[in-house]
């Protein structure tokens, strides 16, 4: 076997082994550092908390307070991912305008004005519960910001991959399968 052939033969693509679909793991991660920045301030509170619980015995219960502030940030971005961010996924990439600024926007001012949205109307417009909302929405903008930019790399670079193929959907077949040209 030349070296050439060898150099062509070992270009192929492995078969992925992964149960989960690369854009399956690109929303995962999303979501886990949406999670991280909504709710990452408040462990500044409750792991100390969970610290002096734990000192005292309350083993189960130190471990629920310090998990907490991100289990409450990780269903909120969780929640907005699917909720707000697949559908402005489908609206960009439907516009042609999948890029990770635009993706960051649409995020942030979503994370920022959704949880008061969702107060105004659960609390029959109670001033304080919009109030709260707003606050939330401090968070959500954080959380928004960074799982929106953070999918809108992903979504960006599938555009991308998109385009290239686009060029070689002309050509008679642009990555020629060796082992076929032997046996044929």
């Amino acid at each position: 076997m030349t070296e050439q052939l060898q150099d062509r033969v070992s270009d192929f693509s492995e078969i992925d082994e992964s149960p989960f679909s690369p854009h399956v793991i690109a929303f995962a991660r999303a979501v886990l550092w949406g999670t991280i920045a909504g709710g990452g301030i408040f462990l500044l509170v409750s792991v100390p908390v969970a610290i002096a619980a734990l000192i005292d015995g309350y083993i189960v219960q130190a471990v629920g307070v310090a998990l907490l502030p991100l289990g409450i940030s990780g269903a909120g971005t969780l929640a907005g991912m699917l909720l707000l961010g697949l559908p402005v996924t489908a609206i960009l990439h439907a516009l042609n305008r999948e890029t990770a600024r635009n993706y960051a926007l649409a995020g942030t001012v979503l994370g920022l004005v959704s949880p008061a949205a969702m107060m105004a109307i659960a609390g029959d417009s109670d001033e304080t519960l919009i109030g709260f909302g707003m606050f939330l929405g401090l968070f959500g903008l954080m959380a928004g910001g960074v799982s929106s930019n953070i999918w809108g790399q992903w979504r960006q670079a599938c555009a991308a991959q998109r385009e290239v193929a686009a060029v070689f959907t002309d050509q008679a077949d642009p990555h020629p399968n060796p082992i076929h040209d032997l046996l044929f």
